[in-house]
């Protein structure tokens, strides 16, 4: 007598696909263009000053190339920024977890992230970065540097000051997903905020970090979820 056969329902495959590097090159791309955006406005005092400062103080033709340097040292160090994250994207994607939206799916990990971003806005460290940002003038006369060499070293100091000071804030894009556009642009608000505007910048901060904390709670205690 046979053996009845035993029918096993199908499942789909949900092992992520390996990137390509056309894969890489898109998320990376996102990434770069994300940052680009968002952070050039917060460094325009930055750039006036400095362009002030050459006129003054070392007035002649190769002014405008060091401006230049300066810019384009300074975003470097935010495409580096970029290629970090595009690498921690890729890292989750292997296991399985972002959505196609390259969102984090996990609310215990999306609310980790959020908590770690909202306290680090409280932080002496961020607190320190911040003040330099926010005095261009400050850092001018601490990192001046002669020539086109000494203008990519300052670019890439200023550029690692606000890496210090804004990473956290990168995050939550971890948890919105890198394609989020609306996000995007409020982040970039809060960050500009935080440098140019005159009002007290722990009040800004600690608005940001207390609803960045809050958020992230309310995903690990899994409200509305």
């Amino acid at each position: 007598m046979a053996t009845p056969l035993t029918s096993t329902p199908w499942m789909p495959d949900t092992t992520p696909l390996p990137w390509s590097p056309m894969d890489f090159a898109m998320v990376y791309s996102m990434w770069a263009i994300m940052m680009a955006a968002m952070m050039i406005p917060a460094a325009i005092p930055m750039v006036l000053m400095l362009t002030r400062v050459y006129r003054q103080w070392a007035p002649g033709s190769g002014n405008t190339s060091k401006i230049f340097i300066f810019v384009f040292s300074y975003l470097l160090m935010w495409l580096l920024f970029s290629l970090v994250a595009t690498l921690a994207q890729w890292g989750l994607d292997t296991q399985s977890a972002l959505s196609p939206q390259m969102a984090v799916q996990n609310h215990v990990l999306a609310g980790g992230i959020l908590i770690l971003s909202g306290a680090y806005q409280f932080s002496r460290q961020k607190e320190a970065c911040l003040n330099k940002c926010r005095t261009p003038l400050g850092f001018i006369l601490t990192e001046w540097q002669e020539g086109g060499r000494g203008a990519a070293r300052m670019g890439i100091r200023h550029g690692l000051i606000c890496i210090s000071c804004c990473w956290a804030q990168m995050l939550v894009m971890f948890v919105v997903g890198v394609m989020n556009v609306l996000w995007m642009g409020i982040i970039a608000l809060l960050v500009t905020a935080e440098k140019i505007l005159p009002w007290n910048p722990s009040l800004i901060r600690a608005l940001g970090g207390s609803f960045l904390l809050g958020w992230g709670v309310v995903l690990i205690a899994g409200i509305g979820c």
